[in-house]
């Protein structure tokens, strides 16, 4: 599936392709809202849900991976 593929489906056919297809890289809680970061072929998309009203608010696809910075210094890099 390509981006503007993805980009172009309901956010409920979305979340769909992110259970069947998507990879799980990392999350990440902020006050009031869980961050999930999932990869799908060669994009990244980020679930962002309401800790409080447990929904769904945003689905974020993007390529560039300054997104990725606030996951960064959750992940460890063994010693090589």
């Amino acid at each position: 599936m390509t981006f503007l593929q993805f980009k172009s489906l309901s956010p409920y056919k979305q979340f769909e392709i992110l259970t069947k297809k998507g990879v799980m890289i990392a999350d990440r809680i902020s006050t009031a809202y869980k961050y999930i970061l999932f990869q799908i072929d060669s994009f990244y998309v980020e679930v962002k849900s309401n800790l409080f009203e447990t929904k769904i608010e945003a689905i974020k696809c993007f390529f560039d991976t300054k997104d990725l910075d606030p996951y960064l210094n959750d992940i460890g890099l063994p010693e090589l």
